[in-house]
């Protein structure tokens, strides 16, 4: 058996594909409730997995971007100067 891999766009792919069959008449009233819990789960899952990859890549955007921090110390930005009195 070979080593397959199951990605979101899978996921959405058979929900949508579930989805237009319904809208198409192609299941019972039966096998529509049937079926509304587990793409209710799946899409729920695509949501999930969509606004984590969202926030990671707000994250890596802001932590790329992140100004150095600025020392309180004035002096500590001059420390080689000397300072006159």
């Amino acid at each position: 058996m070979s080593n397959q891999t199951l990605t979101v766009n899978h996921l959405q792919t058979l929900a949508n594909a579930v989805l237009l069959a319904q809208k198409r008449g192609a299941f019972s009233l039966e096998e529509a409730g049937i079926l509304a819990e587990p793409v209710r789960l799946v899409r729920s899952v695509i949501s999930q997995v969509t606004e984590q990859a969202n926030n990671k890549e707000t994250k890596d955007k802001n932590t790329s971007t992140a100004l150095s921090p600025v020392p309180e110390d004035p002096e500590e930005t001059n420390a080689s100067e000397v300072k006159n009195v």
